[in-house]
């Protein structure tokens, strides 16, 4: 697994205030990741999310799949958005 403090510090600032948990998107069931990321993954009633950091590219990607089974991603600024996005999806 690929880790990364940059995602590490955005998990740090929010593993107390939501229920979301560090991982590696190879341990997340049907993740449809191809690359072992650190990851921050998280579900609420909106979907499920994931957010990692894409060092090739220097940047953070958020990930969302809905229930419907449609899904989108973004890619937050920095590590203040990247917090605002999750707790955004978590509300």
């Amino acid at each position: 697994m690929v880790e990364n403090k940059l995602v590490k510090e955005v998990y740090e600032k929010l593993k107390d205030r939501k229920d979301i948990k560090l991982t590696s998107t190879m341990a997340v069931e049907n993740s449809g990741f191809t690359a072992d990321l650190e990851t921050i993954y998280g579900e609420s009633q909106k979907g499920r999310f994931f957010l990692c950091y894409d060092e090739g590219v220097d940047m953070f990607v958020f990930d969302a799949e809905y229930p419907d089974e449609t899904g989108t991603h973004w890619h937050p600024w920095n590590i203040e958005e990247a917090v605002h996005d999750i707790i955004e999806f978590m509300e």
